[in-house]
């Protein structure tokens, strides 16, 4: 997967070594560059950033090496496989050339060709070139969306089927159902959350129809299957509230865990309500003990009046409970 934020940060580097050697370009002639060891110093430092920035970001291109090999992915990998996806071939050429003299700057070699760093120095509109192709790659939306590659995005809203995920660049894709987990599951919100921030995979994209189907990130799949190690009954828990009905309450407890407490769990006090959203609203924030957990059905009983009656219990006995994950004090 290409990680734009290391394209980004590279760009951005590169930019800043291309203002100074323009800058040294209108203030240096061949003469003062031959006579003037600080002039070549300076000359060279920039381009040896350039360089470097410049053949970081199309390493940024090259497919995993395989099992055994050893080292990192080589600058020439990354420039094959970006001129493959379709970056101009003389200009990849210019690139691939150039390696020699980014390392040779890079370790100061006693046979540093000064004329030939001149010549890439007065020559290197050919990196402006490629700045430019980069900079059109990073503002192209759709530039990540390839199948196989993982995305960033945030559950908007949920069908019966399936889940929405909006992605950078104002794209919109679709999870169904069966891409978010290996077991049965009876509605999407079991596993996500509206407004979740998630790492999904691409399955399907049409360019034409910008149609995008994703399968949710397999380390989310099993969260369920060590519930019960993490939430004992009994255990005090803190949560967002994420679905209301006449019936109870629907709490997120981590991405991908819910809670619910019933009607008749929510609070002993009947006479200040009638019904769940009289007493908690949509994002709220709520404490609960946990009262049942099948991690096979996926379902987690939860109760708030029980963590009231325990205060009162606390109160009149003299204890206090801990909370969840509180560590005990020597």
């Amino acid at each position: 997967m290409i990680r734009r934020d290391r394209v980004k940060a590279n760009l951005q580097v590169l930019g800043e070594a291309l203002d100074d050697l323009e800058r040294y370009r209108t203030s240096t002639t061949r003469e003062q560059y031959d006579n003037n060891r600080d002039a070549r110093l300076l000359v060279g430092y920039a381009l040896l950033r350039a360089l470097t920035a410049a053949l970081d970001i199309g390493k940024e291109w090259a497919p995993p090496r395989r099992v055994g090999t050893e080292g990192p992915p080589k600058y020439e990998d990354g420039l094959w496989s970006m001129q493959k996806d379709g970056l101009d071939a003389t200009l990849a050429s210019r690139l691939r050339d150039s390696i020699q003299i980014r390392n040779d700057l890079a370790h100061c070699n006693d046979s540093l060709d000064h004329e030939k760093v001149f010549d890439v120095f007065q020559g290197a509109g050919f990196l402006q070139e490629f700045a430019e192709v980069i900079g059109r790659f990073l503002n192209d939306p759709l530039a990540d969306i390839q199948v196989g590659n993982t995305v960033a995005g945030v559950v908007t809203s949920f069908t019966g089927n399936g889940a929405v995920v909006d992605l950078d660049g104002g794209l919109r894709g679709f999870i169904h159902i069966s891409q978010m987990s290996t077991d049965w599951l009876n509605r999407p919100s079991d596993v996500l959350d509206e407004g979740e921030e998630v790492q999904v995979r691409v399955c399907h994209f049409d360019p034409d129809t910008e149609d995008i189907s994703l399968a949710l990130d397999p380390r989310r799949v099993n969260l369920w299957v060590t519930v019960e190690e993490r939430y004992g009954v009994g255990e005090h828990v803190r949560g967002r509230v994420v679905g209301i009905d006449d019936w109870g309450v629907r709490v997120s407890l981590e991405p991908g865990v819910q809670g619910y407490v019933s009607v008749t769990d929510i609070s002993s006090d009947g006479s200040q309500w009638r019904r769940p959203a009289d007493l908690v609203r949509h994002g709220q924030e709520v404490e609960a003990v946990v009262l049942e957990v099948n991690a096979a059905a996926r379902h987690m009983r939860l109760g708030m009046k029980q963590l009231a009656q325990e205060a009162n219990e606390n109160l009149t006995t003299g204890s206090v409970g801990a909370p969840r994950h509180e560590e005990e004090q020597p």
